[in-house]
C-alpha cells in the first residue's frame, strides 16, 4: 500500500466517524447511554474503525469545536 494509499484509507475512516457526531451528541443526551455505549454501536457497524481512545479523543475535540 503506498502513503498516498494509506492517508486516504486513513481519512475516509476520520469522514465516516465524523458524520456520526451529530447523533453521538444526541444519544449522550439520553439516560444510560456513554461514550462507550457508543463506541461500541460504532465499531459493531465499523470492525476496522477506531479504538475507543481514539474515537473518545476525536469527539471530544469535535464537540469543542461545535459548541458555541
Amino acid at each position: 500500500m503506498t502513503l498516498q494509499m494509506a492517508q486516504k484509507n486513513k481519512s475516509d475512516k476520520y469522514s465516516e466517524l465524523v458524520k456520526q457526531f451529530p447523533y453521538f451528541e444526541k444519544e449522550l443526551k439520553r439516560t444510560g447511554v456513554t461514550i462507550k455505549l457508543l463506541w461500541d454501536e460504532y465499531k459493531e457497524k465499523n470492525p476496522g474503525g477506531y479504538c475507543l481512545s481514539q474515537f473518545g479523543y476525536h469527539f471530544q475535540l469535535w464537540r469543542g469545536t461545535t459548541k458555541v
